[in-house]
């Protein structure tokens, strides 16, 4: 685990269930290819209403109180708290025992079950493939309906979300509907074989004044680039330059521009970049 992690995320928020479960999904998808994430699977259920987990969790309860001491202490707390959450455990006597316990599927209304039924329809109709796992609660007590992951090939959760209706009145801060997902940077970056950064354009300089500026003018442009973590030595930053593959070096130090393809130097040209 870490001390301090990054997490990145997208909301929908005010627009009921429906469409909004399959554009999460679909942002998950876009993830995974554009990070060539190989064996990355989707796993999927559906909570139901707010009702309807509340009957789940008083079942759960009711199946697991017998085994209440074979639980690990932890759970045995959980037990008392929020139960969901041990669906999580990943203590291998409590899987055994959670193997058999009831699925919230069976307690979910009719309502709910025919928008998971059409969500999944049209996850298969736009081929994007996923995982029931009617184990999968993400144990948050504010979530209700679809909760979703993606998985690694060994075994870690690098994102998730779901939705969940009533935080807002929880927070405060009024009344809406929502459902997001989140995933982790750090999870991403270690799973990730090499990183393609597609770097055209990467800023060197000693001057920190010029940089920024030079960095101002690029966004203007609307031009994407990279710029040195730190103000190191010339060369030192000048290598990373080369090493990440950029196509253009801009030294802000003397205004002008490297094309390392053609190893050509020039007086700072924004059309040169634009162009290409």
């Amino acid at each position: 685990r870490y001390r301090q992690f990054n997490q990145a995320g997208v909301e929908i928020l005010g627009i009921p269930e429906g469409f909004p479960e399959y554009e999460m999904i679909s942002i998950i998808c876009s993830i995974i290819q554009d990070f060539d994430l190989k064996n990355c699977v989707i796993k999927i259920n559906h909570l139901g209403t707010k009702e309807n987990k509340e009957s789940f969790c008083q079942a759960l309860v009711n199946f697991l109180e017998p085994f209440k001491k074979e639980l690990n202490e932890k759970d045995q707390e959980r037990l008392e708290k929020n139960p969901l959450r041990i669906l999580d455990s990943n203590n291998d006597i409590d899987k055994l025992i959670i193997d058999d316990a009831p699925e919230i599927l069976e307690y979910i209304n009719s309502e709910s079950n025919a928008k998971y039924e059409e969500l999944k329809t049209l996850l298969k109709d736009n081929s994007i493939s996923f995982i029931e796992n009617p184990k999968l609660v993400r144990g948050l007590d504010y979530y209700n309906d679809l909760t979703f992951e993606f998985i690694s090939n060994n075994g870690v959760v690098i994102g998730g979300g779901g939705r969940y209706d009533q935080l807002s009145q929880i927070l405060n801060i009024g009344s809406f509907e929502g459902v997001g997902v989140a995933f982790g940077i750090e999870r991403i970056l270690n799973i990730l074989d090499q990183i393609n950064q597609n770097i055209d354009i990467f800023l060197i300089g000693t001057n920190i004044n010029k940089i920024s500026e030079y960095s101002k003018f690029l966004e203007e442009k609307n031009l994407s680039y990279y710029k040195p973590p730190r103000l190191s030595k010339l060369n030192a930053q000048f290598k990373l330059a080369k090493n990440s593959n950029a196509k253009y070096v801009i030294n802000t130090d003397e205004d002008t521009i490297k094309d390392l393809e053609n190893n050509k130097t020039i007086d700072f040209d924004i059309e040169v970049l634009i162009a290409n």
